[in-house]
């Protein structure tokens, strides 16, 4: 691993450090659990110790291969990393979930993928939890987001992600609904609980 690309997980996982600890309580001991944009893998091994099974998946293989070497490492045999879009999950061969999580997934893809991405998560768990950027209240927090989406390559589809209407402008897009919406512990991420519309 280059020491760019080490010192980039150092600082991502520094400053998502709260945001994972806060997400670390939702899900229920015993639970199947899958993660969208699970980039290091942080957030699934610090709950693997509590879930029955979880797997975490990316579109960046270098972000895959660095949570498969932190596998070998902390010997989780329940849990497992793939290198996966998630507008390619298909409920009928994907086992449910208990619980899912897309972590900062969506405002980099196009909006066709970002809006089949939300449907085909949702459609393979029983519990929905987005973490989504959001317009920051301090001016640290905008300018961390901004920076972020800079550094990763992405600031034209962050702009265009809030421009829509950020994660509740997409969710109506895919004909879901918003149960809750709460600040989480970074300003400028907010989380959204996904679920069916009322019938």
């Amino acid at each position: 691993m280059s020491s760019l690309f080490a010192m980039q997980y150092t600082f991502s996982d520094h400053l998502l450090a709260p945001l994972r600890r806060q997400m670390a309580t939702m899900p229920a001991k015993g639970m199947t659990v899958l993660e969208a944009g699970c980039r290091s893998g942080d957030w699934l091994f610090r709950i693997a110790p509590k879930i029955q099974r979880g797997l975490g998946i990316d579109l960046d293989p270098l972000h895959i291969r660095h949570a498969h070497r932190r596998l070998r490492k902390d010997h989780f045999r329940h849990v497992d990393f793939l290198l996966q879009d998630p507008a390619e999950m298909r409920a009928d061969l994907t086992p449910q979930f208990d619980f899912a999580a897309m972590t900062l997934c969506l405002h980099p893809l196009p909006r066709p993928q970002a809006v089949e991405s939300l449907q085909r998560i949702h459609a393979v768990s029983n519990r929905l939890v987005v973490a989504e950027l959001a317009p920051a209240k301090t001016r640290r927090g905008r300018l961390r987001n901004e920076c972020d989406a800079l550094f990763n390559g992405v600031y034209r589809a962050y702009r265009a992600f809030q421009d829509d209407g950020g994660l509740p402008g997409l969710a109506q897009e895919a004909g879901l609904c918003i149960a809750s919406d709460q600040a989480s512990a970074v300003d400028g991420i907010r989380l959204y609980e996904i679920t069916s519309p009322r019938v």
